[in-house]
């Protein structure tokens, strides 16, 4: 089904980008948006499936609506041109994916849920 780049790769490919853009007409969880997030990119993506559960308009990136190229064009010319939005989309990203997806973050939800189903058989 196509090629897959390497970890290498994607791991060079996010260091170096200034921004990501996803312009999914469809997306259940967003596991590349959460990628370019622990990379502390400045992120567009659209407003589908999971992704509003990940990305807070302005806050941590930009949401768009799907099949819009207008509205995907100015997002992108919007964060080319304001390094300082970029700049702190940038930043929020990389806390909100420290703050929800870290490994102990997982390890305490998974310890609370064994502990509940423990408790109550």
């Amino acid at each position: 089904l196509g090629y897959f780049p390497s970890q290498i790769k994607l791991n060079y490919f996010y260091r170096f980008a200034d921004l990501c853009v996803f312009p999914s007409e469809y997306e259940s969880f967003g596991y590349t948006i959460i990628q370019a997030m622990s990379y502390g990119k400045a992120l567009i993506a659209t407003k589908v499936g999971g992704i509003p559960e990940l990305v807070s308009n302005g806050e941590n990136g930009l949401l768009i609506k799907p099949n819009k190229p207008r509205d995907l064009a100015k997002a992108i010319n919007t964060l080319i041109s304001d390094d300082e939005l970029r700049s702190r989309l940038s930043r929020n990203a990389f806390i909100s994916v420290k703050n929800s997806f870290s490994m102990e973050k997982f390890r305490l939800r998974t310890q609370k849920l064994y502990t509940s189903l423990l408790k109550n058989p």
